[in-house]
């Protein structure tokens, strides 16, 4: 009969095991910070102004439908509903809508974390999950490495469940 030996974080024997799990908690870490920073302001220009594109405004059909009908005589040029950001996109044009826009929440944006570019961070999130999976799979491996020789380690909370279960079908096949 085999007795474990349950070996803390720092023990010699885990010595890649702790190598790996610091590399996936510094990955995670890095993804959160990742997660946090906000898109460029052009980016931020470009949505708002496929937003406003995008929407039809109440005060164009209003106004196409008076001038077209003898319901411009009896026309009610206070709207029942508010106007929109078509609406105004309609008046002033939409670049000028977007820019006043991005005026207004400029001075917000003072100490905020250097923007990331939507390439540029889908790039880096795809590369950080890859080489998780990688690291989460190989971390497995050396737990049950470790637990074959006769010490258990414990495994990070945050482990994935999908790759333990890969792992401990390779070992099965």
């Amino acid at each position: 009969m085999s007795i474990l030996v349950y070996a803390l974080r720092g023990d010699a024997r885990r010595k890649k095991l702790d190598a790996l799990q610091d590399r996936i908690e510094a990955l995670l870490a890095e993804r959160a910070a990742l997660d946090a920073t906000p898109v460029t302001l052009d980016e931020v220009k470009q949505r708002v102004l496929t937003s406003i594109q995008s929407r039809a405004g109440n005060l164009r059909f209003v106004l196409r439908r008076a001038l077209r009908t003898r319901e411009a005589r009896g026309l009610d040029l206070e709207p029942a509903e508010p106007l929109t950001l078509a609406d105004l996109a309609l008046l002033f044009g939409n670049e000028a809508i977007t820019e006043r826009l991005v005026e207004v929440v400029k001075p917000e944006l003072d100490g905020l974390p250097e923007p990331v570019s939507e390439a540029s961070y889908s790039a880096r999130v795809a590369q950080i999950s890859t080489e998780l999976t990688e690291l989460q799979l190989q971390e497995e491996r050396e737990v049950l490495a470790l637990f074959d020789a006769g010490v258990k380690a414990a495994r990070r909370e945050s482990a994935d469940a999908a790759l333990i279960f890969q792992v401990w079908s390779e070992a099965d096949a």
